[in-house]
């Protein structure tokens, strides 16, 4: 590993040396706050065979995406533009639409923050990725969706669709698309170095391809036996729509399209500054982004203690665009904690107990949406050297 690990962190980066040697990563990079400033902001392996990894490069991090998306909405929040108990429909009319005696009028920005709208899967209509790069016409899909369940009673991970939920939303209420409001209304002011949703072309050359998870395993093979019910919410979410979306990632298009569920481009330094305002009540550096009132609603627990999500088949404490830390949360043992995992590895997080921040990037894929045994065991290091400090 390149750049700076504070000594007290020596267990990460040996784990990181060794996970390198042995194939574990292509390529990755690490960023950790603590006490609002950087203790650990290093990288290394390849960026692509033969192309080091260097500071700058900035990988696709799939849903970790999600929690920069819920800054940007409970921003707005902030401001009393919106409110976490509006209706969809106040802001956006024609997102409902009544039908089999359950209606989108009831879902809420709350419902949709936490995963319990009723709308995960993907529509019948969007049977290949190009579609998804047309903005409007997602969101045309989104008002066609009818509730899988009454609106707040079941949590069923929005997988994708979060994004033109959430993202429609910052755009009706704030007049900017999801992308332009995060670098104006929050890299900028933050001084975030690089984290994107929609790359400019011109950055295309700093991204790290994502090379495909190994072969051998598909997600129906995995724990989740919903997944091997085509009928089940969970593979109608999940599994479509059909096609390599690892291969439709790393095209030019993909990077350039606002994905603001699972398509951010990012560095770790980012990642980990963005938690560290948040991890440390919401300002960091003179800055104030959250009031400590707005981040402690935006963090608050939404379901019950152990409850199964009907589409990732475990339970996950979900709080309002983030997962909360616990006993076998990606996000951290705290159970205070908060942040988002990404499918293939990435994760960021903010645990305010500790005032620390912690962001992993990566570029070989893993078939794993929250993170990983090989990333689970990073945060345990960085965990484990923290017990050491204090012992």
């Amino acid at each position: 590993m390149q750049g700076e690990i504070h000594r007290r962190f020596a267990r990460l980066r040996d784990l990181l040396d060794q996970q390198l040697a042995e194939g574990r990563h292509l390529g990755v990079a690490v960023c950790i706050y603590q006490d609002g400033e950087p203790v650990v902001d290093a990288w290394g392996g390849e960026a692509e065979r033969g192309r080091p990894w260097e500071r700058d490069t900035r990988a696709t991090v799939f849903s970790t995406t999600k929690g920069v998306t819920a800054t940007c909405l409970h921003l707005l929040v902030e401001r009393g533009k919106i409110a976490l108990d509006d209706p969809v429909v106040r802001h956006w009319p024609t997102f409902a639409r009544k039908g089999d005696g359950t209606s989108k009028e009831r879902v809420t920005v709350r419902h949709v923050l936490s995963h319990q709208g009723g709308i995960p899967v993907c529509p019948e209509g969007v049977t290949r990725f190009e579609q998804t790069l047309d903005w409007d016409f997602m969101v045309h899909e989104m008002e066609g969706l009818l509730p899988e369940w009454e609106p707040g009673t079941v949590n069923g991970y929005h997988a994708i669709n979060y994004g033109w939920l959430v993202g429609e939303l910052i755009r009706r209420v704030s007049g900017q698309r999801v992308g332009a409001f995060l670098r104006e209304e929050v890299a900028e002011p933050l001084g975030l170095e690089g984290v994107d949703i929609g790359l400019p072309e011109a950055l295309h050359a700093k991204v790290a391809p994502l090379e495909a998870p190994p072969p051998g395993h598909r997600p129906t093979e995995g724990p989740n036996e919903d997944l091997r019910d085509p009928t089940s919410i969970a593979a109608r979410t999940i599994l479509r729509p059909e096609g390599d979306l690892v291969d439709f990632m790393n095209t030019p298009a993909a990077r350039s399209a606002e994905y603001p569920a699972s398509g951010g481009i990012a560095t770790a330094r980012g990642l980990a500054r963005l938690y560290a305002c948040l991890a440390a009540g919401g300002t960091l550096d003179g800055v104030r982004m959250l009031s400590p009132a707005t981040l402690a609603q935006a963090t608050a627990l939404q379901v019950p203690e152990g409850r199964r999500d009907i589409v990732l088949g475990v339970p996950l404490r979900w709080a309002l665009g983030f997962h909360k830390g616990g006993e076998y949360s990606a996000t951290g043992p705290n159970p205070n904690s908060f942040g988002h995992a990404g499918y293939g590895g990435a994760l960021a997080f903010a645990d305010p107990d500790a005032k620390l921040s912690f962001a992993i990037v990566l570029n070989r894929m893993q078939n794993e949406l929250q993170g990983g045994f090989r990333v689970l065991l990073t945060v345990k290091a960085v965990y484990d050297s923290l017990a050491d400090a204090t012992a």
